[in-house]
């Protein structure tokens, strides 16, 4: 049985390793940047990936490569055009994280699966941050 935090991490990293159409869909309607949520939750889920590194729930090894992802969002300026919608949907660059959150849902040896997008667009799953 895995923590909420555990599960809150894993619903973030199967947003980001989730085709364009579907990132999409999760705030649609919304007067949000699809990217830029996309990031924050990421930023967010890294912070608890910590205390589950510490406590054992997940590898040395699966937290590097959240790391690493978290790391190269960090470098987008905030200006760049990689935040836009069209950009989610076609830059390479979104396909790499893509695949960079589906290797590490390998190392966590969880499969993929489409998030709950009813869920999402109603409010149920909420990033907390716990330090």
């Amino acid at each position: 049985m895995h923590t909420p935090q555990y599960v809150m991490v894993l619903t973030t990293i199967r947003w980001m390793a989730s085709p364009a159409a579907l990132q999409l869909a999760r705030f649609a309607g919304a007067p949000v940047e699809n990217a830029d949520e996309l990031a924050l939750d990421w930023d967010d889920a890294w912070r608890m990936a910590e205390g589950l590194l510490a406590g054992r729930e997940i590898t040395a090894s699966a937290y590097a490569a959240l790391t690493r992802v978290h790391d190269e969002l960090g470098r987008i300026p905030p200006t760049s055009d990689l935040w836009s919608d069209e950009a989610l949907a076609h830059d390479p660059r979104w396909e790499r994280f893509r695949a960079a959150a589906r290797a590490v849902l390998g190392q966590l040896g969880e499969p993929y699966q489409d998030p709950n997008i009813d869920e999402a667009q109603e409010g149920g799953f909420h990033s907390v941050v716990v330090f």
